[in-house]
């Protein structure tokens, strides 16, 4: 099949999509993209459709899989003037199969906060910032407003909704069952060792640092070798202060805000939520 690709990973973001990616892409006839997110239907939409193809390791496989957190991110900014992301998307593949796994949103709310840290995105408080509407890691928790935007635009079968929680306990299962529903061979074994991202805290500095890579990612993956990019995060990034935790309050709070989000998503599209509680 090729170029436009047909498959997405598109969120959530600190939900095991890494972890997905790289279980799908050890098929034969599937293609990742290097990097993993190419955020072409967002953040990347004016460079236009030659530089997405480039962005594909073989544009020619039969599946090729964007891992895209960025494209479930329910934020005003990532709606756009000319279209909405699955607009853009139904425009460049009306059949594509969309693959979205969610975690706990209270744990994946925290995650995103670290994630925001390790960047230099943010030094406020997890506290203050859950308590303020315009947090964008609150935004990106409401799965249930998240599957209901998608699916205002594709039929519910283009959609396969997973848990990160399945993920952990049975990955294989899981990739054999993203494999079914992307009709491809299921039947090959796949390597399990494959880890999931873990939490670190960086300096001052390296949050600078990392959000630097992050914004050039395109030029440091190709000319920074993966070596120096390790020990420019062991020298420069990572601190050793441990991860904060959540506070019980703090935690409390965010159960009792995605409580009703939680059970629309459990009785409109059948989401297992008794795995959150």
């Amino acid at each position: 099949m090729g170029f436009p690709p047909s498959a997405f990973l598109i969120g959530a973001q600190k939900a095991g999509t890494t972890t997905l990616a790289n279980l799908l892409g050890q098929h034969p006839d599937v293609s990742l993209a290097e990097p993993k997110e190419p955020d072409y239907l967002s953040n990347q939409y004016g460079q236009g459709l030659e530089w997405y193809k480039e962005r594909f390791i073989d544009p020619e496989a039969e599946v090729l899989l964007d891992a895209s957190t960025s494209y479930t991110l329910a934020s005003p900014k990532y709606e756009y003037e000319d279209k909405s992301i699955p607009e853009r998307l139904y425009e460049l593949n009306p059949d594509a199969k969309l693959i979205y796994i969610m975690r706990d949103p209270v744990e994946r709310t925290y995650s995103g906060y670290l994630h925001s840290k390790r960047y230099g995105r943010t030094t406020q408080s997890f506290s203050d910032l859950i308590r303020n509407k315009e947090f964008h890691h609150i935004y990106t928790s409401d799965y249930y407003t998240q599957v209901s935007r998608w699916l205002e635009v594709f039929p519910r079968e283009s959609l396969l909704l997973l848990l990160f929680e399945d993920l952990k306990e049975e990955p294989e299962a899981t990739a054999w069952h993203c494999l079914e529903f992307l009709r491809l061979d299921s039947d090959i074994e796949l390597s399990m060792d494959v880890k999931m991202n873990e939490s670190y805290n960086t300096t001052a500095a390296g949050g600078k640092l990392n959000g630097l890579l992050r914004k050039y990612r395109f030029i440091n993956v190709k000319w920074i070798p993966q070596k120096l990019r390790r020990r420019l995060m062991k020298a420069f990034i990572v601190s050793k202060e441990p991860v904060e935790k959540m506070s019980d309050e703090d935690r409390s709070y965010l159960q009792e805000h995605f409580r009703l989000m939680n059970e629309q998503l459990k009785r409109e599209y059948g989401v297992n939520t008794n795995k959150w509680s």
